[in-house]
């Protein structure tokens, strides 16, 4: 699982970036001008020491990163190298590539004759080694922003950071040099502070990609390096100014002075380790209560969505009770009528042929297999539906035992259930059971909706509920759609899109829990069907069943 990146530090970092590619420019274009119109006399003391090759990189070099910096897109993401058009990548790797080039030149140059980039009146220095080297190094890193590659950023931050620890160098000894010691890099202080700048923009400009990726992540991780990261860098400083300023005031010899040093930064490094060990502890810590809570709050949502599908299903094991009744009833009546008769018979002496009354009592037996198949039905839809177990079924024998189980409701209500099914239908994998429940479930929102249209005014010729099933093509293959429609009151527009959120119903008050949909949407979808919603408000609904098979299509 990926961890998500922090926008805010992200956006940061862009910032700071394009901010160093602005300083890098400025201060490159303003040493050139000084150079060409300005007596030598009077150019700042922070451009005479800075060669003219390296004010020429820092022009293109911060107009390069300027280009090359991820900019905020309007998802809230970040803009990748890719984003980027093919002019502006061929533009900013171009100028990159060219300070480049300068700056290995001035390399080669500057080992041999040292100071001839200069300006005029400049003290030479006794070489520009590294202040080329790291202008080398920041101007390959630019090119390797574009491309997107295996590796991803990581050539170009490492690069840029490489550079930016070499400049740091420098800027360590200028500060220590008030100690008596010499700057030994050859870079003087302002061009090192304007490389450090921009290799921090270099190595910024992509904040969600390699190593920054770390840095600007929402995790532990990025939340510690962005702690550590200026401790690591400002407290070994400090600790080593402190050393020098020991053996100036002489208040102990070289040998101690380091000695101390490092104990210093171990105590140092032992401190913030510490500190963030318990910082993470008490993180996993506040982590392991909210999985705990969120654990249990998940366990009392499922146990509450078990209930609510538990009830919903018995609410449609009811519903059926009332068909139940009528299926039952018709075979109870004959029983007791034959029962009677026969026992009629006997208390008046009646004398009855062996075959009446064998004929008697096979009509009581199927009256009573009758009853037994109408039960049994029931109990393995109650403990059936719902399996993930298929078999072959043919559609219609699902619908004619749906409406067997409910269609008693309708008549009773005034309404009038009707079944249209197709001829020739074949088989599909499915659960009859479980699709028998959809059945169930869109009939009874059909016969819901006729009942709330009733009450609106809709005519009794009206109250028609239709089970039609027919075939189509899906692809070259005979696809088999069931679809239950009626004529009620119909589904707004604005509430259609809901109609499968899980608890919610726009029924009449204690007339469902708003699952019955989003059950009938799982179940259809786990035979890899598709359920679809159609309605229109005044005109009435329906629920159509898309269920492919694996015959070919015939005409």
């Amino acid at each position: 699982m990926e961890v998500s990146l922090n926008l805010p530090v992200a956006v940061f970092l862009t910032t700071v970036s394009r901010v160093s590619a602005v300083l890098a420019v400025v201060f490159g274009a303003t040493g050139i001008v000084l150079w060409l119109f300005a007596p030598p006399s009077t150019i700042a003391p922070i451009f005479q020491d800075t060669p003219l090759t390296t004010l020429a990189v820092f022009i293109t070099a911060g107009i390069s990163l300027w280009l090359l910096v991820s900019v905020r897109k309007p998802d809230g993401g970040l803009s990748a190298p890719s984003d980027l058009s093919v002019p502006l990548r061929w533009i900013a790797a171009g100028l990159a590539l060219a300070a480049g080039f300068v700056e290995a030149d001035a390399l080669l140059r500057g080992v041999s004759d040292p100071g001839s980039d200069l300006p005029l009146g400049s003290p030479p220095p006794s070489s520009f080694v590294l202040t080329h080297l790291a202008g080398l190094m920041a101007s390959l890193a630019l090119p390797l922003l574009v491309p997107e590659t295996r590796c991803g950023c990581w050539p170009a931050q490492t690069l840029g950071f490489s550079a930016g620890m070499l400049v740091l160098l420098a800027i360590i000894g200028h500060v220590y040099a008030s100690f008596g010691l010499t700057s030994f890099t050859g870079m003087s202080l302002s061009t090192a502070v304007v490389f450090l700048i921009l290799c921090l923009g270099i190595v910024c400009a992509r904040p969600d990609r390699s190593m920054m990726a770390i840095l600007t992540s929402d995790g532990a991780g990025g939340a510690m390096a962005r702690r550590l990261t200026v401790a690591v860098i400002a407290i070994p400083s400090l600790l080593g100014w402190l050393r020098l300023e020991g053996e100036r005031l002489k208040l102990y010899d070289p040998a101690f002075g380091i000695s101390l040093l490092v104990v210093s930064i171990i105590i140092c490094f032992f401190v913030m380790i510490w500190w963030y060990a318990g910082f993470l502890n008490r993180s996993d810590i506040a982590r392991l209560h909210a999985e705990a809570a969120n654990a249990a709050t998940r366990r009392e949502l499922e146990e509450q969505r078990t209930l609510s599908i538990r009830a919903d299903r018995l609410r449609s094991l009811g519903e059926m009770a009332a068909g139940m009744a009528h299926e039952l009833n018709q075979p109870l009546v004959g029983v007791r009528g034959l029962a009677e008769h026969l026992t009629l018979a006997i208390d008046r002496g009646w004398a009855l042929p062996p075959d009446k009354i064998r004929e008697k009592l096979s009509l009581i037996i199927d009256q009573a297999d009758r009853m037994t198949h109408i039960i049994q039905h029931v109990r393995l839809f109650s403990r059936e539906a719902g399996k993930p177990e298929t078999q072959p079924t043919r559609i219609n024998d699902v619908a004619r035992s749906a409406v067997g189980l409910i269609e008693e409701q309708f008549r009773s209500r005034g309404m009038v259930l009707q079944t249209m099914l197709g001829d020739d239908m074949p088989e599909v994998d499915i659960n009859p059971f479980s699709m028998e429940e959809v059945f169930l479930n869109l009939l009874v929102n059909a016969r819901d909706a006729t009942e709330e249209g009733l009450a609106a005014g809709m005519t009794p010729e009206q109250a028609v509920v239709t089970l039609r099933t027919w075939m189509l093509e899906i692809e070259g293959e005979t696809a088999i759609v069931a679809e239950v429609s009626d004529r009620g009151i119909g589904i707004p527009p604005e509430v259609l899109p809901r109609v499968f959120d899980p608890f919610f119903t726009a029924k009449w008050p204690d007339r469902g829990t708003g699952l019955g949909l989003p059950i009938c949407k799982s179940i259809v979808e786990q035979f890899g069907g598709t359920l679809r919603i159609i309605s229109t408000p005044g005109k009435g609904t329906s629920a159509e069943v898309t269920l492919k098979t694996k015959r070919k299509f015939e005409e």
